[in-house]
């Protein structure tokens, strides 16, 4: 009898042991297998994070750029050409010979397209004039403005003459200045005397 107590007693020992040693080994695998889902999640979201880095790269590099598309540092791209806002003020003349240096010209807005950039440049000549003929518009390459394709701000062109102006030149080149009123956003051509500085644009070729 002895004997049989002794042998279930060490059964007994033996199936607490058992049992203890499959709760820590089952206790070990949930902690590692916890931890492979936290580094399994880990390495989902940095993936995630990269593909997007990926697209936005992607869309950079497919983006037109003055940098990729042949303009200058400094200068913008707009319908396949370049275009520079003036840090100086020049005379009209004097600012359509810096362009000229440039290889190109002051600007022509010869459609909607053209013209609506240019609202949010202030007060800068464009390549528009007068100087041939009193009321007859030509752009610097040569083309003659267009009634329906004519973006004229309230009242003008008027031709008015300032005060100060002893020659009575009459104003005889164009910039843009933004109208007053909001309404008329895209309409900003203002017939100016030419001997006046101002910032201007110049426009080359992508």
């Amino acid at each position: 009898m002895k004997c049989e107590a002794g042998i279930t007693a060490l059964n007994l020992t033996l199936n607490e042991l058992t049992e203890n040693e499959l709760r820590e080994n089952l206790t070990l695998v949930q902690a590692e297998n916890s931890q492979l889902t936290n580094d399994n999640d880990r390495l989902r979201n940095t993936l995630r994070k990269k593909e997007e880095e990926i697209k936005v790269l992607n869309k950079s590099c497919n983006t037109p750029t003055a940098s990729n598309t042949g303009c200058r540092p400094g200068w913008s791209i707009h319908a396949s050409r370049c275009f520079l806002l003036s840090n100086e003020e020049e005379l009209w003349d004097v600012a359509r010979s810096k362009c000229q240096s440039y290889g190109g010209d002051l600007a022509v807005a010869s459609n909607e397209e053209d013209q609506n950039p240019q609202q949010y440049f202030h007060s800068a000549w464009i390549g528009l004039n007068d100087m041939g003929e009193e009321g007859v518009f030509v752009w610097v390459n040569g083309a003659t403005i267009k009634s329906h394709l004519s973006f004229w701000s309230p009242g003008n062109p008027n031709n008015a003459i300032p005060v100060w102006d002893k020659k009575r030149a009459g104003q005889d080149c164009v910039a843009v200045v933004p109208p007053r009123n909001a309404r008329n956003w895209l309409y900003t051509w203002d017939d100016i005397t030419c001997r006046g500085k101002r910032h201007y644009i110049c426009e080359t070729m992508a």
